[in-house]
């Protein structure tokens, strides 16, 4: 699972928009409040890896 999770992060590095990597770049900060809640932080940074991939097929399945 690891190895696809790295496969899509790779992907998205490559392939996101500058909107999209502003929206990951707010979410990390975001993420490293006291107060955040990381399971929701963790989830949220995920799916912006996953939606900036553009592909729905290794998104799917991690």
């Amino acid at each position: 699972m690891g190895e696809l999770a790295a496969l899509v992060a790779g992907m998205a590095a490559l392939r996101m928009s500058e909107v999209e990597r502003q929206a990951l770049v707010a979410a990390t900060d975001d993420g490293e409040a006291s107060d955040v809640d990381y399971a929701e932080a963790n989830a949220r940074f995920n799916e912006l890896i996953q939606q900036g991939a553009h592909d729905r097929v290794f998104a799917s399945t991690i």
